[in-house]
């Protein structure tokens, strides 16, 4: 029988919450950097401290290891998306801004259901539930 526990629940939510909260301080401190040093300086060192987070989250041992290395990938996250979206509003033409731009969340969105559905197809199965992706897939 699956049996609730509450604190492990939330202590992945807080995990799964410092990835947000990272992205939303990511994406507000991105605008002044590029503004002083630039988009190339963003998009390098913003994705060097993607590294820096997932080498935390891969290697760690502990909880709060791993609430850190989410916030950190969450703040490089957010830097870049928001980097790339006025990179490319700033770069594109009048005429190509739109469909660039609605490009460029089309494939960010495409690619978190990607992750979400390849995802859903590793995950094991529930306790208590009859009949799991996971399962039929192995079948």
């Amino acid at each position: 029988m699956y049996r609730h526990d509450i604190k492990s629940e939330a202590i992945w939510v807080i995990i799964i919450g410092c990835f947000a909260l990272g992205a939303i301080i990511g994406a507000v401190i991105s605008n002044p950097v590029i503004n002083r040093k630039g988009y190339k300086f963003v998009l390098c060192w913003f994705a060097l401290l993607n590294v820096i987070g997932a080498l935390l989250l891969s290697l760690t041992t502990k909880v709060p290891q791993f609430t850190i290395g989410g916030l950190v990938v969450g703040v490089a996250a957010g830097a870049e998306n928001n980097t790339m979206a006025t990179y490319i509003s700033d770069m594109a033409t009048l005429r190509s801004r739109a469909i660039l731009s609605s490009a460029l969340k089309f494939d960010c969105s495409f690619g978190i259901m990607l992750d979400n559905a390849c995802a859903l197809g590793l995950a094991p199965p529930l306790a208590g539930e009859p009949c799991s992706l996971s399962r039929t897939s192995l079948a």
